[in-house]
């Protein structure tokens, strides 16, 4: 398994604790990484991909709905075949995204990527008249994203996971803003303390292990500046 932490495109929720969930890019090895991206959640019946029983992962197939415009996915799927059993990729525009992953999901895909069409990071989506009907997880990631892996999907070479990454990986330690352990102390206003030997605190942190092996010799270093200065 790779050795790695996953802290790009990660989502956050109080659900299952605080599960990581990730678009990602497993191969080409070009390309591997984790994607910016939104996701369909509470659409009705989108999976809940803090679950990780709800993670897919397959090859990516571009959607083509038999008209000229570039896979947007608008209408039923001219290359069912193709798209059977992998994950559809779309791209934003025209119609609602609801009915983009519908015809994905209704030519067999088990999930859907939809490429925003303006630059800048992927927005919220919303399910529109259809999207109570889909069920696969369906996902956004940005223009310059799918720019980036264009090539390779057309080509067949891109292998994506979307969903938890709880236990995929052997070593994956997370720590978040939230989980940061500082002493009330710490608030005292600096006109208080006339230097710094006059504030002594601990500091620590909660690590979230997400990966499958123990990881019983983590440590951690903090640096503490003031004003974009380091001074510890």
């Amino acid at each position: 398994m790779k050795r790695t932490l996953l802290a790009t495109g990660v989502l956050l929720s109080a659900m299952y604790g605080k599960a990581q969930i990730t678009t990602y890019v497993l191969q080409p090895p070009a390309l591997e990484g984790a994607l910016e991206f939104t996701w369909a959640e509470n659409w009705g019946l989108t999976p809940d991909l803090h679950d990780p029983a709800n993670a897919v992962q397959q090859f990516a197939v571009f959607g083509d709905d038999g008209t000229a415009a570039d896979s947007l996915g608008c209408n039923a799927f001219v290359n069912g075949a193709e798209v059977a059993g992998k994950i559809a990729v779309v791209y934003r525009g025209t119609c609602e995204f609801g009915m983009k992953a519908l015809n994905a999901q209704n030519a067999g895909a088990i999930g859907c990527v939809i490429i925003n069409n303006a630059p800048g990071a992927p927005i919220a989506m919303g399910a529109g008249a259809v999207g109570a009907q889909d069920t696969i997880p369906i996902v956004m990631i940005s223009f310059e994203a799918g720019a980036s892996i264009r090539s390779e999907v057309i080509a067949g070479n891109v292998e994506m996971f979307i969903g938890s990454v709880q236990n995929l990986f052997d070593f994956n330690l997370s720590i978040y803003k939230g989980d940061v352990l500082m002493a009330k102390s710490t608030g005292v206003p600096s006109w208080v303390a006339a230097d710094g030997s006059e504030l002594s605190v601990d500091m620590g942190g909660w690590i979230h292990n997400f990966g499958s092996l123990d990881q019983s010799d983590a440590s951690l270093s903090a640096t503490v500046s003031v004003n974009g200065t380091e001074v510890y």
